[in-house]
């Protein structure tokens, strides 16, 4: 069963060496709801609750640094907007949750968001500030959710910024390497 899986995982790891980060990528949430005649938004429920799990093992291996990437800016242009309400109001509800967790607090887990935030609707964005507002002063654990992020865009940032720094003569050619 997965509960004998996840348990011979995390005896192999207590064993061993242990990463000091663990990324996921929440995928296949719909597909699960799919596969299980759950209607979609309890796929991507469900999906919530089991991050809930994986966060505990992490908490008690001790591994310092979490990411969890969980809508990029390719699912949202690929989702519709009634998929992307619903997504959005479980970011909120998530975040809530977590800034008021007992144990988030106990262990000392920050909480942080990455990617275009700035894009999100201001019912996540506060939600992103109030999780980050209660756990500003922690620095045990990180935890990190990544919303509104994608590969393409931070390239283009990147380039951006060089060009920008060498257009402000901040930047000198020659100092440009891999």
């Amino acid at each position: 069963t997965d509960r004998i899986r996840a348990n011979r995982l995390r005896d192999r790891l207590i064993q061993g060496d242990l990463p000091e980060h663990i990324s996921i990528i929440m995928d296949g949430n719909r597909r699960f709801a799919w596969s299980s005649n759950l209607e979609r938004d309890l796929g991507h429920h469900q999906g919530k609750e089991k991050l809930k799990e994986v966060m505990d093992w992490i908490l008690n291996l001790g591994i310092p640094y979490f990411t969890v990437y969980a809508l990029s800016t390719e699912n949202i242009k690929s989702r519709g907007p009634e998929e992307l309400e619903s997504l959005y109001d479980l970011y909120v509800t998530g975040l809530r949750e977590i800034a008021e967790d007992p144990r988030i607090h106990s262990k000392k887990v920050r909480v942080s968001a990455a990617g275009r935030i700035e894009s999100l609707p201001d019912r996540v964005k506060e939600a992103i500030s109030y999780a980050e507002g209660k756990t500003v002063s922690y620095s045990d654990f990180t935890f990190t959710v990544c919303l509104a992020y994608g590969g393409r865009e931070e390239i283009v940032d990147a380039v951006k910024g060089v060009a920008s720094d060498h257009a402000s003569g901040d930047l000198a050619l020659d100092s440009i390497d891999t």
